[in-house]
């Protein structure tokens, strides 16, 4: 083929403007380059699989035209033909605009809450419970298993396992809630529902016979797939989802080192309280938040403990989940505690600096454990045959 010409290319790139304009977001999520030029060496957004390439004959230079509704490249070919690629709007969505984790996104209700997973957060209306995706675990030698069946197990305000209705939306994570495991394959879940990194889905949209649409789209390196009849409620949390390193709820997507992470005084008031949930291979598989109040009663509750043992830093690593209560002080002071379900007890930083053990009791479990859903559905307590009153918040272990 003939070299196109600087008309032929400016045909095309106006033809691919009329055809996506529709595409294009009123909210832009991140101001544009200050640069009215970008070449072949600038930092152009990307989606989740890799950074747009570049071919180009040595005759030419690659040209790419920033516009709101995303940017539309020009890639020459060694052939000497052109094409014109544009982001579709699940790309747009992927390419995760840098906002504010604790900063509700347009058109998200006020009372939605936060759920993150792995780096990734989206919003639900929060009266969704919890529940598990198909996953791969080692134990079934990385086979795509699902010891879910595409429900809810726990709701809000309820410490209750497995006795939730069937027509309970939820959040589900490529965990296991029950031993009574099956293939992973083809299933999908009969209510609205958000799944975070569930395997051997593809991005894209699904529908299926009985009308449910299943749309999933790649943010950073989780895949987020929303089940539900209503386009709008999916295009809603889909558009929620962006990549943070602290979540709204305070979470840091690394799980932090009591040692160095915490810092306490003696003074004011706790106004504030997390559960960070990590699984084992390090990676937030939850968060939440307690009242001033809660945090206030688990702040006096825990202020009394044992120092560490020789050479010890924290709790017990690599348990069935670790977990981390975040208490802030209205000063701004803080710490992070490490509680460890199967040892039954916290490492704490005391007022005076010192790394100590508080023996877990129904008074410093129950103000972040007690009735509440993500904890029961998420956290392992210890074997059914513990006999601790406060086990009765927690999850059983499977298998």
């Amino acid at each position: 083929m003939n070299t196109p010409t600087d008309n032929d290319l400016e045909t095309m790139i106006r033809a691919g403007l009329r055809r996506h304009a529709a595409d294009a977001p009123t909210d832009l999520g991140a101001p544009l380059p200050s640069s009215g030029e970008v070449t072949a060496d600038s930092d152009l957004p990307t989606h989740s699989h890799s950074r747009l390439r570049w071919l180009a004959p040595a005759a030419a230079a690659a040209v790419a035209l920033a516009v709101p509704g995303g940017i539309l490249v020009r890639n020459l070919l060694s052939d000497g033909s052109a094409t014109v690629a544009s982001p579709s709007t699940s790309t747009l969505a992927q390419q995760n605009p840098t906002r504010d984790p604790a900063a509700r996104p347009a058109g998200i209700p006020a009372d939605w809450r936060s759920e993150s997973y792995a780096g990734v957060q989206v919003w639900v209306p929060p009266t969704w419970g919890w529940g598990g995706a198909p996953a791969r675990f080692d134990w079934n030698g990385g086979e795509s298993i699902d010891c879910a069946s595409w429900r809810a197990y726990t709701r809000p305000g309820s410490s209750a396992y497995e006795q939730m209705s069937a027509d309970l939306p939820y959040v589900g994570r490529p965990v296991m809630m029950t031993d009574a495991c099956a293939g992973a394959g083809g299933g999908h879940p009969s209510v609205d529902a958000v799944i975070f990194g569930a395997v051997a889905i593809e991005p894209g949209t699904e529908t299926y016979s009985d009308g449910m649409v299943r749309e999933t789209r790649n943010v950073g390196s989780v895949g987020v797939t929303v089940f539900s009849k209503d386009a709008a409620l999916r295009a809603q949390i889909l558009d929620s989802a962006s990549e943070v390193s602290v979540d709204a709820n305070g979470c840091p997507t690394v799980a932090p080192d009591v040692g160095k992470h915490s810092t306490w005084s003696a003074t004011g008031e706790a106004t504030g309280m997390s559960v960070c949930a990590y699984d084992q291979s390090d990676r937030l598989l939850f968060s939440t938040t307690s009242s001033p109040a809660a945090a206030a009663t688990y702040a006096a509750a825990t202020t009394k403990g044992e120092p560490l043992g020789e050479g010890r830093t924290a709790a017990p690593a690599k348990e069935y989940d670790r977990v981390f209560i975040r208490v802030t002080l209205a000063s701004g002071q803080g710490r992070f505690d490490h509680f460890s379900p199967s040892d039954g007890q916290y490492v704490v930083r005391d007022a005076a600096g010192r790394l100590v053990t508080v023996a877990a009791t129904e008074a410093n479990v129950a103000p972040w454990a007690k009735n509440n859903g993500a904890v029961k559905a998420y956290v392992a307590g210890g074997s059914w045959s513990d006999s601790a009153p406060w086990q009765r918040w927690f999850r059983g272990i499977l298998g």
